[in-house]
C-alpha cells in the first residue's frame, strides 16, 4: 500500500511538475486500483483512501472486479459514462487496455531467488547483511509463450 499511496500523492499534487492543462486531464483520468487477497491488508489500504479490489493478481478471474472498479472511477462520471472505456465488462478490450500495471510485490511470488555475496568492504559470509537477494525474471515474447502453451496442449481459454 505504501507504493500506491506515494504514487497517488505524487499524481494528485503534481509532484512531477507537469504542465497544468495536461496535468488536469491526467489527474482526471488517473485511477490506482490495488488487487489484494488479504482482507486485513485490503482494509488497511482502504483506510488510507486507496481503491482496493479483493482478488489475486495472479488469477485472471480477478480481472472483472478490476474492470468494474475502473468503470466506476472519477474519469467515468455521469458525463462520460457511455464512453467505451467506462463500460463494465468481464474482459478487457482495446478501450480498457490503456492501462499501466505496477507491481512491487507480485514478483515476490515467483521463483527462483538467488543470493549474492556483497563485494563491498570485507564481507563476513556468516552475517546476513553480507548477502543480498536477487530475483530472476525470465521474459519472452507473447508469440513464443503462445507457441509453448500450444505445444503443452493448454486449452485456448488458458492461453488467451
Amino acid at each position: 500500500g505504501q507504493l500506491a499511496h506515494d504514487i497517488h500523492v505524487c499524481v494528485k499534487r503534481n509532484e512531477l511538475g507537469i504542465e497544468p492543462a495536461v496535468w488536469r486531464r491526467f489527474v482526471g483520468a488517473f485511477e490506482y486500483v490495488i488487487v489484494e487477497r488479504s482482507p486485513a491488508l485490503a482494509r488497511r489500504q482502504r483506510e488510507r483512501g486507496l481503491k482496493v479490489v479483493n482478488g489475486d493478481a495472479q488469477r485472471k478471474d480477478s480481472c472483472p472486479s478490476v474492470l468494474r472498479a475502473l468503470a466506476s472511477s472519477d474519469a467515468c462520471s455521469a458525463a462520460f459514462s457511455s464512453a467505451p472505456e467506462c463500460q463494465v465488462s468481464d474482459r478487457a478490450d482495446k478501450h480498457t487496455a490503456a492501462s499501466v500495471v505496477l507491481s512491487n510485490e507480485l514478483l515476490d511470488a515467483f521463483a527462483p531467488v538467488k543470493l549474492q555475496l556483497s563485494i563491498y568492504g570485507q564481507p563476513v559470509v556468516t552475517h546476513c547483511r553480507a548477502w543480498q537477494e536477487i530475483r530472476m525474471v525470465h521474459i519472452i515474447k507473447l508469440k513464443d509463450l503462445e507457441s509453448i502453451s500450444q505445444a503443452l496442449h493448454h486449452s485456448e481459454d488458458r492461453i488467451s
